[in-house]
């Protein structure tokens, strides 16, 4: 059984049909990136999954369960985080302050043993614990926003877009950090305009133009594909 599965997803902002009839599966233990040109609907997907935005029809599987079903909290305790498009954190608050927030559904006991694992995954955030979080840099504070997602302890890490605005070389240490939380066991999607580094990182990934699904494969298989260099990789 898919750890997700996402089937003729429909949603509709005002009269603008944002989604149209989007299926896609994610399989234990994939990274399933999903790219296209701004406005496709890449991140109205990851926030259907996460319960942010009406969904019209369709259907969403976690498992058993059904998240279209479920209130957002209920699908943080389900097992789903997300990491939103431009960080989201609270400047005036301190990094660990900031990390803390992703545990609000745990005790203070599992909240301690996740918090030094996400310190495990981010070194320099342990320096900077006390730090504001509006005083790092873009790729620190990107950082904290992926550590405070993974403090809910998430067996699916939906990321909006984690390299945009950043530097190249923060761009290569984002990436090594998604398959750093792979091989830990978690299920990843990541929705990215930067198609050749989510490619090459993904088991499988899908392309959306105007709504829906209009191509899929393997990320290799989508790296090869003619359609996707001419219009995603500049080639």
């Amino acid at each position: 059984m898919p750890r997700l599965e996402v089937r003729d997803l429909h949603v509709s902002y005002g009269k603008v049909r944002a989604l149209q009839g989007v299926t896609l599966t994610v399989e234990e233990r994939q990274i399933v990136s999903i790219v296209g040109a701004n406005g496709a609907g890449k991140s109205t997907v990851l926030k259907a999954i996460m319960g942010l935005v009406p969904v019209a029809s369709g259907e969403m599987r976690f498992g058993d369960r059904r998240l279209d079903r479920m209130s957002p909290p209920g699908i943080v305790g389900a097992g789903v985080a997300i990491c939103p498009e431009g960080r989201r954190l609270f400047p005036e608050m301190t990094v660990q302050e900031n990390l803390m927030i992703g545990a609000y559904q745990r005790d203070s006991r599992r909240a301690a043993l996740v918090l030094g694992e996400v310190y495990g995954y981010f070194p320099i955030l342990t320096e900077r614990k006390r730090q504001l979080a509006g005083s790092l840099s873009g790729g620190q504070q990107q950082m904290v926003a992926i550590g405070r997602a993974l403090m809910s302890g998430p067996q699916l890490l939906l990321l909006d877009e984690p390299s945009l605005g950043l530097a190249p070389l923060v761009v290569r240490d984002i990436a090594s950090i998604v398959q750093r939380i792979h091989a830990r066991g978690v299920s990843v999607i990541l929705v990215e305009q930067n198609a050749r580094m989510a490619l090459r990182l993904s088991d499988r990934a899908y392309v959306m133009e105007t709504g829906r699904v209009t191509l899929s494969g393997t990320g290799q298989e989508l790296l090869n594909n003619t359609q996707v260099q001419r219009f995603y990789l500049g080639l």
